[in-house]
């Protein structure tokens, strides 16, 4: 079965009343929002319910994940993922700790290196560590060269044992001029030696599209041929047909094909998927998707009418900007829809096609229903006049932060945090700040995420955005 991946864009306007206090000209400080998921619940008919929170930097890059389980009618901690980015949004280091004995606990961390002229993302080194005996041991590394252009053309899988690196697999890449990868070769450490694994070479139309990916395995001393991929494409680009072919021997055979339909460039219509049995094409299954009028995804339906009978269906439904508010998994039994956990998990992917569930964003969504809710980073300028200054440090900040300023009268003036929907979370009146150029401001009481600190009177306006990351 094929697991399908829905896509959809989480950067649409966004409207809320905000308190009473902001006048309709602030209020244009707050708009074009870009929502970003605060959080999905995940109920199951099999296990513990789980919830799912997430907060993000002002870049929008995910920050922490939480994860937790329902117990006797609470949620309680399971798992943390917290991140750290450089000034180029490039993460440094993720960090796992499991609850245990009530108290976070290290479990697993990973660190990152970049090369000075590489892509954005594409990594120098990766050190995987384990938390043992109160401190981190090295697991494993891998390392990555890149070319003058930034693109990846080796990776080196090392593992640590006996108190050294030992080498375990090797991949070099060959990429065109576009960036495509051209081949890709697979070695296995043995003996004392790199030793050929697997050879893989794709090609490419002339729009860029991968119209084959040819496998091989390296057997007694020769490159023989194993598996072959092609693709098919319409005039606009959208994929019509994704076949799959074994070697036997001294040609190719057909073994599976997909074939797609659209109503739209890049959303599926129908699907039909074959097998090829006895010498001709036999239907194995059918894949059908209903959209709205705005283009999203009402309906996936699967069915095996010719063999098992197999009918499972997953319903979504959105709000108003289009984001994708729940997901429902069921399957037909005695013809009736009924609600099962998932297989093959929930899964739905954001604005930048970073994937929830499945293990995307760190872990998997196992269960029948998600239900999907938003924050949004708001577009909150900061701004102060030519007669003010106002400073935030250190920023990002985990336990406090010390703002200074140069106003020090606060008659009519109004102080607050905000956080990024523009609720204020916490207020300071004249007498608190009165005389004042700096205050010290206690970080633990608010959740990790972004924030601004505000300055507002008749001729005075100073916002300045910080983070909180624990």
């Amino acid at each position: 079965m094929k697991i399908i991946y829905i896509f959809f864009v989480l950067c649409l306007p966004f409207s809320s009343s905000f308190s009473r206090d902001f006048e309709n000209k602030e209020r244009e400080h707050f708009l074009g929002s870009i929502f970003l998921v605060e959080s999905v619940v995940v109920y199951s008919l099999l296990e513990d319910s789980l919830r799912f929170s997430y907060t993000y930097d002002e870049n929008q890059n995910l920050l922490t994940m939480l994860k937790q389980e329902i117990q006797f009618g609470n949620w309680r901690n399971s798992k943390l993922s917290t991140n750290i980015y450089d000034s180029q949004e490039n993460i440094l280091t993720k960090k796992v700790q499991i609850w245990q004995n009530a108290k976070w606990n290290n479990s697993t961390q990973e660190t990152y290196t970049y090369p000075l002229n590489g892509k954005k993302g594409n990594y120098l080194t990766l050190l995987i560590e384990q938390w043992t005996n109160e401190q981190w041991v090295s697991s494993n590394r891998k390392t990555q060269t890149v070319d003058t252009d930034g693109n990846i053309i080796s990776m080196t899988n090392e593992q640590w044992s006996g108190g050294q690196w030992q080498n375990v697999q090797r991949n070099s890449y060959t990429v065109d001029s576009k960036g495509n990868r051209l081949t890709n070769l697979n070695e296995q450490w043995q003996n004392g030696q790199w030793v050929n694994s697997r050879n893989t070479t794709c090609t490419y139309d002339a729009k860029g599209n991968n119209i084959s990916i040819i496998v091989e395995l390296w057997q007694n001393g020769q490159w023989i041929n194993y598996q072959q991929t092609l693709m098919s494409y319409d005039t606009g680009g959208n994929q019509t047909e994704w076949k799959l072919q074994n070697w036997y021997g001294s040609k190719w055979g057909d073994n599976i094909r997909y074939s797609y339909t659209y109503y739209a460039k890049g959303k599926v219509l129908n699907s039909t998927i074959e097998k090829w049995q006895n010498g001709q094409w036999v239907l194995f299954a059918s894949e059908t998707y209903t959209y709205d009028q705005d283009g999203n995804n009402l309906i996936y339906l699967y069915e095996q009418p010719l063999t098992t009978g197999v009918k499972q269906r997953f319903t979504y439904t959105y709000d108003a900007s289009g984001n994708m508010l729940t997901e429902l998994y069921e399957e037909k039994i005695n013809d009736v829809w009924t609600a099962t956990d998932s297989d093959f998990g929930l899964t739905f992917t954001d604005k930048r096609g970073v994937t929830y569930g499945d293990y995307g964003i760190y872990d998997g969504f196992a269960g029948f229903k998600a239900v999907i809710t938003y924050s949004s980073i708001v577009n909150v300028p900061e701004v102060t006049n030519n007669a003010f200054s106002l400073t935030c440090q250190p920023n990002p900040a985990s336990e406090f932060i010390s703002v200074s300023f140069s106003k020090s009268d606060f008659s009519n003036t109004s102080v607050n945090i905000l956080n990024s929907l523009g609720i204020i979370m916490k207020s300071y009146d004249e007498k608190e700040l009165s005389g004042q150029n700096s205050i010290i401001l206690s970080t633990k009481e608010f959740l990790p995420g972004v924030y601004f600190f505000q300055i507002k009177s008749e001729n005075y306006l100073g916002t300045k955005k910080f983070v909180v990351i624990k």
